[in-house]
């Protein structure tokens, strides 16, 4: 009989070591899977089992999620519960194997090793490699195998031994295997050159890429190969600012013009809907602007809604995304004499795809991203290349560079409607610097970004973008 030992999949109530880096959220989802991964192993072992729920109230919500029958644990320390589970186990039958739910590498021919060692053992223990153990088996009620152990320190293993040889019971160890306890444990197993490419391998690698992904500003998301998970997401508010004297017309040349500002408030959010699928919505819900000693003028801006899917999984990750740009804005206003629009009136579709790849377990990553936009109205079709590296430089800072270009496909109409960075014709080679900050739940961001090369129907000038973004 194997008595799997688990928590109730509750936030905050799991591998809190690990959510002392990762938060609650990470930390729950790894030990979801953790526990997910040792149930169809016991499963593959062909022996029975019971689990050990730490909540007697979650029990049944314990059972259902993990498929055996399930009871409480009993005692007031980890010495004591063993023993009251090997107790109960004892009930069921002639052995009784405890185990818990934190170790990665775990296989099916290790617990059927442990069985067959207690046909002529007393007890058989797999010691960790942090000096406790991930296995303890028992071939009758040996309960002083467990006195006097000090828990959750190096001498848990060394103790067993000693106390088995106080006793002359017969001790059969296995091979030794590394728990999840922290942070590096997680990153440690999951690089192990026998189990990297495993599916719990790359399904750890993906929650640890949610947790140490920097999501780009708001005029930069839904970019890369990375998706939302069902029912995360984000929620991300910024401000713009812009202040310049300096213009760029359709052709590239530039004019010194009054002092020109822009303020905008903008939103951004993603959202997964199902596995591989997620929504995306950006844009301006305020976007200000005016030239010194004119009027300002403004209101809400376009607003761009789309989905993204996950074409390909791995290490580097593909997405293919449909977005299409509501003409929400105004693309009549002005202060009188010049042009100060918050849209350009028409509907149009973004195609794009992405890719992303984390360097992990270095805490740094790359993306990038193509798209082609089929404009309506008479505009002129554009396209956008888009790259992006991350690295945090120290907890709970990290910084990333950009570059990116909007260009147009084939020769724009002068005819057209092109204003206030709007319409037919807007070209530039453009980057951005930014730093995140994760302070509690919610990570401040701060953005400058500024073109450089080939500017077309802009104006010139940095903009600076502070925003306040919310995971969920």
């Amino acid at each position: 009989m194997i008595v799997v030992f688990a928590r109730a999949p509750i936030l905050g109530n799991v591998k809190t070591r690990l959510a002392a880096t990762l938060g609650n959220e990470r930390a729950l989802a790894v030990y979801r899977r953790l526990a997910e991964e040792t149930m169809k192993v016991v499963g593959q072992s062909g022996l029975d089992a019971m689990i050990a729920c730490d909540i007697d109230e979650e029990c049944e919500r314990v059972e259902a999620w993990l498929g055996a029958t399930t009871f409480p644990q009993r005692g007031p320390d980890l010495g004591a519960r063993i023993v009251n589970a090997m107790m109960t186990g004892f009930d069921e039958d002639d052995r009784v194997i405890i185990i818990g739910t934190d170790t990665p590498h775990l296989r099916a021919d290790l617990l059927r090793q442990a069985d067959a060692a207690l046909d002529t053992a007393d007890v058989v223990m797999g010691p960790a490699t942090d000096g406790g153990f991930y296995l303890i088996g028992f071939s009758g009620p040996h309960i002083d195998v467990v006195h006097g152990v000090q828990w959750s320190t190096d001498t848990v293993a060394e103790r067993i031994r000693k106390n088995c040889a106080a006793m002359k019971a017969e001790l059969v160890e296995l091979e030794p295997l590394s728990d999840v306890d922290v942070e590096a444990d997680l990153h440690a197993a999951t690089e192990h050159a026998a189990f990297r490419d495993s599916p719990l391998a790359r399904s750890l690698r993906d929650i640890l890429l949610a947790a140490i992904l920097v999501l780009a500003p708001a005029s930069l998301l839904a970019q890369g190969g990375w998706i939302q998970k069902p029912g995360e997401g984000f929620v991300q508010v910024s401000g713009q600012t812009l202040s310049t004297t300096s213009a760029y017309d359709l052709y590239g040349a530039k004019s010194v013009t009054p002092r020109y500002s822009l303020y905008a408030l903008n939103i951004a959010s993603e959202v997964g809907l199902v596995p591989q699928l997620m929504a995306t919505v950006s844009g301006s819900l305020y976007r200000s602007s005016a030239f010194e000693g004119s009027t300002r003028v403004g209101g809400i801006g376009d607003i761009t809604v789309g989905l993204r899917y996950g074409l390909v999984a791995g290490d580097w990750p593909i997405t293919v995304g449909l977005a299409a740009d509501l003409p929400t804005g105004d693309s009549s206003l002005t202060d009188g004499v010049n042009p100060l629009p918050t849209g350009d009136g028409e509907f149009n579709t973004w195609l794009n795809v992405g890719v992303s790849h984390s360097f992990w377990p270095t805490n740094a990553y790359v993306m990038a991203d193509a798209g082609f936009n089929v404009r309506t109205g008479g505009f002129t079709n554009q396209y956008r290349l888009f790259t992006k590296g991350g690295y945090k430089i120290a907890d709970p800072f990290w910084t990333s560079i950009s570059v990116y270009r909007l260009g147009t496909v084939g020769t724009p109409d002068p005819t057209m409607f092109s204003a206030n960075g709007l319409g037919e014709g807007v070209e530039y080679w453009g980057w951005d610097l930014g730093v995140q900050v994760d302070v509690e739940i919610i990570t401040i961001t701060a953005d400058v970004s500024g073109a450089f090369a080939s500017p077309r129907a802009i104006y010139g000038g940095m903009n600076i973008l502070i925003g306040v973004l919310k995971k969920f």
